[in-house]
């Protein structure tokens, strides 16, 4: 059933971003210098976006349940040909079979269920942030395969206002010492890695100190000036770049150590200082291997994939990739920094295309990319991040050295959560600032 407006009696037609409102087109007038968009055609984009990424997560568990049956009845006729010693465990194995055949089945159930609730999403609450917030959430809750999952839903608000900040210079729980990097869980939590106090801290989306984890050292768990930190979704562990460990360590969602890969050297699966990390579509980390000019790909067990990425000034070639970044579509995003550049790349590392320059963007350094392929990034020596089109096109920028509200001195890591919202590690100011 459309809806009316109730002053000009005539149909939506318009949604208003900034008011967060529908409006007719006898309202238009009221609203000059808004942000607006076509309601039918921004829903339906909204309904398609959401329903993408969660049939795509699904799809992905399927291939990965009938790959692991597949496997696993291979297993299975093998063991049948050995002694009665193996039977038990051949069992054991069809018993997995059976289970993992039933969670492919309630896999497809869910897509249906997903496609029920967007069906029975009108166009105006899909445009409502506050809305698309409780549909997700439904669905997390309906599904407890999804409890996990932070999807990219939500592009950057478009008036990057100062919101909150938290964080003093110390090593108190709360405070920080060169925090570099960050990023956000399902929940929007805020995980950061807290540098030269050789730690990672978890607080809420105020700001309110929760946890921490880590210690100085090289022992299994231990770190010293950890840099880069990411989650792998599917099950809420941790990745971190043990920078000056030259290795990544990996740990689950209340900290505990899990495993490490990694070693000092120029070899496959070597580091020398790396920094920025990320998990793809695929489930495979990306580690910018900063001294060694290149980036590198694992599986989640730490195992080597490939690589990409020479020292050098040319097209694929990189100096001092800090950071990196993955948008929905596997495609790799890596701030050149000493290049002055952000360069492209697809899943498997081939050169697509690259923007910028000194005089645009003076020593990259955090990259993001929200749902739209909007680029964000900080530059540490210009004290400010900016914001590009899919097309590195500048769309705005916002800061200036200080200690002042959405002032920064030398911003490092930075992360989207699901309001749309932009935090920053503003490193040399020993805090963490949210904008949005």
């Amino acid at each position: 059933m459309e809806e009316i407006c109730s002053r000009h009696l005539k149909i939506f037609v318009v949604y208003c971003n900034d008011c967060i409102s529908p409006i007719c087109n006898d309202c238009e007038s009221e609203h000059r210098n808004h942000h607006l968009v076509r309601i039918e055609e921004e829903s339906e984009k909204k309904r398609k976006n959401i329903t993408y990424n969660f049939a795509e997560a699904l799809h992905q568990q399927i291939k990965a349940s009938s790959d692991q049956t597949v496997e696993l009845e291979k297993k299975s006729n093998s063991l049948q040909k050995q002694v009665d010693i193996l039977l038990k465990e051949k069992n054991e194995t069809e018993i997995k079979i059976v289970s993992l055949k039933q969670n492919e089945k309630s896999l497809i159930e869910h897509i249906d269920t997903i496609n029920r609730v967007m069906r029975h999403t009108s166009q105006i609450d899909i445009l409502d942030p506050n809305k698309i917030q409780t549909i997700i959430s439904v669905i997390k809750n309906h599904i407890p395969f999804f409890s996990q999952l932070n999807f990219k839903f939500s592009r950057i608000v478009n008036t990057l206002n100062f919101s909150h900040k938290f964080g003093t210079n110390g090593t108190n729980d709360g405070q920080f010492n060169f925090p570099f990097d960050l990023t956000v869980d399902s929940y929007d939590n805020i995980l950061v890695s807290d540098c030269n106090n050789h730690r990672i801290q978890i607080f809420d989306r105020d700001g309110n100190f929760l946890r921490k984890f880590g210690s100085q050292g090289n022992g299994d768990g231990q770190l010293q000036k950890p840099r880069g930190i990411t989650i792998y979704r599917m099950n809420g562990n941790i990745v971190v770049t043990d920078s000056n460990n030259h290795r990544i360590q990996i740990f689950d969602s209340n900290g505990n150590f899990i495993l490490k890969f990694g070693s000092l050297g120029q070899g496959d699966g070597q580091f020398s200082y790396p920094s920025g990390i990320c998990v793809d579509k695929n489930g495979n980390i990306l580690v910018s291997d900063r001294n060694n000019h290149r980036i590198q790909v694992f599986d989640l067990e730490g195992k080597f994939i490939r690589k990409f990425g020479t020292t050098g000034t040319g097209d694929g070639q990189l100096s001092n990739p800090y950071f990196v970044a993955c948008d929905l579509n596997g495609n790799v995003y890596v701030s050149d920094y000493d290049n002055h550049r952000i360069q492209i790349f697809d899943i498997n590392g081939n050169f697509i295309r690259k923007f910028g320059s000194q005089s645009q963007i003076n020593f990259p350094y955090g990259i993001e990319v929200d749902n739209e392929n909007n680029i964000i990034l900080t530059e540490v020596s210009m004290h400010r991040f900016q914001l590009f089109s899919s097309n590195g096109v500048l769309i705005k920028k916002i800061g200036v050295k200080g200690v002042g509200d959405s002032q920064f001195n030398n911003p490092s890591g930075l992360a989207i959560n699901s309001k749309g919202q932009v935090i920053i590690a503003d490193y040399s100011n020993h805090r963490v600032q949210i904008l949005g």
